[in-house]
């Protein structure tokens, strides 16, 4: 990605800002008519709409393995309306609101902000699938633009990682690298200004750490859950190779065509292939860094996920786009903590290839999911309904 002295001023106006993010708020409402709910989508709602209370959630909940926060939203949403494209509209508001914060705050050039928001996760994946990673989305841009601010707020930055960690597990593993960068630049004589002094730099990691612990505490499913997957700790060849290929899915989500685009990636039939490539996109970013705190943030994100990947559960695209955020955040960090400069033709090049590539495939999914049903869920639930007996 681009650096922010190269191009327009970092920090949009607020009202083109505002203008922005209104107007993809639109375009995400009006796909929402087109998009078929799946199955997750569904459970999310139907658990929000049958729990009476808060208790009966906890307790209907307790073997997802999500953390509750996007859960205790759309429960709150259920209480005032029964249709469930409400949960649709709050998920495209939750998407719209991280775009804001991005183009707002972020460091980069203007053109970089318009392909970053057009990209295939902030604009599909994150925007039109209403699961909890929006929120995860929106609450990650916070942070950024928390760190990057010349005002220390520490107990405003420790909470927010808190409720980062709460909106999913991998959100989780990126807010646990925030916590690793904060112990680091406690350590440092040049902390990044929003972090102020060493007692404002501790508060916010003692109440970054315990918010996330609790995330974690409550994401854990109980005992006998058909949805968590078993922790996977011996060793073994193949699933290391599946864990490394995700990288590559994660950094460029490229569907294959057709109509079940969703979840596939061009490559899939050539896993050492997608290994290989997922390695070196690791270390090809690291080498692009030049901030050194960047530099820790990447590598300490991307092999958490990588790690939770093998041992627990390597995922959907929609997980491993935890990679690209990751990879946001990076430059992000970069841009705000190193003096502006003009920006070489490769880096520059390769930030506009990289970024167009998630423009298109974001284009391509969007189209395909105008024009053919997502899910069959409401045409197999009804089919079910009608095959039981009077």
């Amino acid at each position: 990605m681009a650096a922010a002295g190269d191009g327009a001023p970092a920090h949009l106006s607020l009202s083109l800002s505002l203008a922005g993010a209104a107007g993809l708020l639109l375009l995400h409402l009006a796909r929402l008519p087109f998009h078929e709910m799946w199955r997750d989508e569904w459970q999310t709602w139907l658990t929000a709409r049958s729990s009476a209370d808060l208790g009966a959630l906890i307790e209907n909940t307790r073997y997802d393995g999500h953390p509750m926060f996007w859960m205790l939203l759309v429960w709150l949403l259920s209480k005032l309306t029964s249709a469930p494209w409400a949960m649709q509209v709050l998920h495209a508001v939750a998407a719209a609101a991280g775009s804001f914060v991005l183009l707002r705050y972020a460091p980069f050039p203007r053109w970089v902000k318009a392909l970053l928001v057009l990209g295939y996760f902030p604009f599909f994946e994150y925007a039109v699938i209403s699961r909890n990673y929006a929120l995860g989305v929106l609450l990650l841009a916070v942070v950024c633009a928390l760190l990057a601010s010349a005002r220390p707020r520490p107990l405003l930055l420790g909470s927010v990682l808190g409720l980062l960690g709460w909106t999913s597990a991998y959100a989780a593993l990126l807010a646990i690298a925030f916590l690793a960068l904060i112990t680091a630049e406690v350590a440092r004589s040049d902390r990044l200004p929003a972090l102020g002094r060493r007692g404002s730099a501790l508060t916010a990691l003692a109440v970054g750490c315990i918010g996330v612990a609790f995330a974690i505490v409550d994401g854990l499913p109980s005992a006998g859950s058909g949805f968590a997957t078993p922790w996977h700790w011996h060793w073994n060849a193949t699933h290391a190779l599946r864990a490394v290929s995700a990288v590559y899915r994660g950094l460029l989500p490229v569907p294959r065509p057709g109509v079940h685009f969703w979840d596939t990636n061009l490559l899939d039939e050539f896993p050492r292939g997608e290994a290989a490539l997922g390695a070196a996109g690791v270390v090809i970013v690291a080498w692009l860094l030049r901030s050194t705190r960047a530099r820790l943030y990447w590598v300490s994100a991307a092999l958490s996920v990588a790690a939770f990947s093998y041992v627990k559960y390597i995922g959907s695209v929609r997980h491993q786009g935890f990679y690209f955020l990751a990879l946001g955040v990076a430059f992000w960090l970069e841009s705000a903590s190193l003096e502006p400069a003009r920006v070489g033709k490769l880096r520059r090049g390769l930030a506009a290839t990289f970024l167009g590539v998630h423009v298109l495939a974001a284009l391509y999914a969007t189209a395909m999911d105008l024009r053919h049903p997502f899910s069959a869920s409401r045409e197999a639930a009804r089919y079910g309904c009608s095959r039981v007996p009077p």
